[in-house]
Formats: structure tokens, sequence, C-alpha cells
């Protein structure tokens, strides 16, 4: 892992060609034709191309929740994890999810981490660029991290311009910002760049407050307690398919559903100052238990994520898509052994 501090440009030529090329080439084709030369004979032959299905790994990888009973009633301040563990969970969703970690063995450690940084994203960014033995479980993962790590700095824009200035396909970008009205405009300049380069790339938001019902929020809590979440955004999900994710441990009804204690603020008054204009402009799907699908009925922009309602500081994680399914990396094995 090398990690880099820097603000000026140098980024390469090969990348330029490649963020060009993809520029022009948005759409993947489905279907082309390959010339394959057997014994003098020229054969034409058809080749489909598989894309990447985000949605399908997103939802095997699922997350994790409050509830579970390897930690749900761990003591946490002046409560346990089941009741008020929010927080820690939603930078152990946030970090398990940029760098794949499907063992709750694992994920039990971040979240030992996350407690310990007193659910504190500044503690958790610093630990993740500088180490920290504090956080043995953090420093694990910061260890075999292959690729280049950037430090993306403190706000929006340093992020936005680490990004503009030194992005490539096998970069993390690890920094701090707040989630508001001049943030969310950095982050969709960041999107529309980096979809130039590697589409596949997921920016990842933790400890971001949801905040509650009586501010209109759509994703908070419907009680005044208040509410930590994680957001996920695709690069090409968000560009193609106006998208975005949210990670939730203590997840709420949706609109038809009634097995979870309390509705969504958005699903519990749907016609209540912003929250009317949240449904107007989006549909809420699920994923999973843990993980639902926010999509806009137009192209997303500043105005209406404003309307997700999610803001104030949070950890900001810019990483290659890791998610991969288990019995996916079993078959390739098993087709290398064979061939």
């Amino acid at each position: 892992m090398k990690i880099k501090d820097l603000f000026v440009n140098y980024k390469k030529i090969a990348s330029l060609s490649l963020a060009l090329g993809l520029a022009f080439a948005h759409a993947p084709s489905t279907v082309k034709a390959e010339t394959i030369v057997i014994n003098q004979e020229i054969v034409q032959e058809e080749v489909t191309d598989t894309e990447y299905d985000f949605e399908s790994s997103l939802q095997s990888f699922g997350a994790y929740s409050q509830k579970d009973e390897t930690w749900g009633n761990r003591s946490y301040r002046s409560t346990t994890i089941s009741s008020g563990g929010c927080g820690p969970l939603s930078i152990t969703n946030g970090l398990s999810l940029a760098f794949n970690i499907n063992s709750a063995e694992r994920a039990s450690s971040i979240l030992g981490d996350a407690i310990n940084s007193g659910s504190n994203y500044r503690n958790i960014n610093n630990a993740l660029l500088n180490g920290d033995s504090r956080y043995p479980a953090i420093n694990s993962i910061r260890n075999s991290i292959d690729g280049t790590v950037l430090n993306g700095g403190e706000s929006a824009s340093s992020i936005s311009n680490c990004v503009r200035n030194h992005f490539d396909n096998n970069t993390y970008i690890f920094g701090v910002m707040n989630f508001d009205n001049q943030g969310i405009e950095n982050v969709i300049r960041m999107v529309r760049h980096i979809y130039t380069i590697n589409p596949d790339t997921n920016i990842i938001f933790y400890n971001m407050t949801g905040g509650m019902l009586q501010y209109q929020r759509p994703f908070g809590s419907v009680s005044n307690s208040g509410h930590y979440v994680t957001l996920v955004i695709n690069v090409r999900e968000f560009v193609e398919n106006n998208c975005v994710y949210l990670l939730d441990s203590l997840p709420k009804n949706l609109f038809g559903e009634t097995n979870h204690r309390a509705n969504y603020p958005f699903v519990e008054k749907p016609r209540y100052g912003r929250l009317r204009e949240f449904n107007e402009f989006f549909t809420v799907t699920r994923v999973s238990e843990d993980i639902i699908k926010i999509t806009c009925n137009e192209e997303l922009c500043k105005d209406n994520m404003m309307l997700l309602g999610l803001d104030g500081g949070c950890g900001v994680i810019i990483c290659p898509n890791n998610l991969t399914k288990i019995e996916e990396l079993n078959s390739e094995k098993e087709n290398t052994r064979t061939r």
C-alpha cells in the first residue's frame, strides 16, 4: 500500500486516455463480433458481454444489524448496541462494505474499534490514513489495502480536488466532510469525474446523521432520538439509474410493510412538509433487510438530493467496488485448477 498526501496533478497519460474513451462510450455494448482464426479459416463468433450487477452483489453482502445476537447485548454508553448502537454500526457497515468484510467475527472487531473511537468519524478517518494502535481491526484493514491511498482532506471541496487531480482505477481516498448544500455540489462533481475513469467505484459516507421525523427527515427516527446511517453511491448506478443506497442498522417499514417496529418518516407522514416533496421525487425499494434503494424520477442533483434529509459531518471512503460473491470467487478458483 502506498499512501500519498498530494494536492498537485500527477495524473498519468494512460488514465487520461481511458477517461476520454469512457466518456465517449458510457453504455456498454451487449454483443460484439470477434474474429477467430482456426486452421486458416476465419470464423465470426458472437461474444456476449456480461454487465456487472452491483445490486445483486449488494444484496448478497447485506449489512450488519444492531439486533445481531453477536453484539446486540453489548454495552454501549448508557444502553446497548441493540437499542442505541446506530452510530458505531454505521461506521462498521461503511468499512465492511468498502473492504468486503463478510465475516461477523471481523465485523465485530471493527464494531469494537468504532465503539472505542467514541463513534467519531474523524478518529476512524485518521486511523485509516495513519494507523492507530488503539484500533487493531482498522489497522488490519489498512495494512491489507492493495492500491494507492490518498488523503482527501477535511472538506468536500478538498476531497473533490483530490479526485479531480489524482483519482485513478485503483485509488482509495479517505476524508471527512459536511454533507450540506455545498458538500452535495462537490459530491456530484466527484461522481461525474469518476464516471469517466472507473464507473464501478463506490463512494461511502459513514456515521451520517439521518435526523428525525420532527425535522422532516425521510430516513431518521420517528422519535426525537435521532439516527445514524450509511449512504452508498455506486457511481454507475448514480449516473445511469439516478439511484443511491442506504445501509440502515435499524430498518423501518417501507410503504406496504408491517414487519418492523416503526415506519420510516416518509411512510409515517407522507404528506408532511418536505416528506411530501421527497415522495413526489423518490421511490424506495428494499434490496435486503438492512439495505434500501432510493431512486429519483429525474436526474440526481443538489436540490433533490437535499430532500434525502441526510446532513452533518461524516467520514468518506472512495474506493474500488470490492464486493465479490464468495461463490464467484470459488468458481474462478475451480476453473483455474481445471484449465
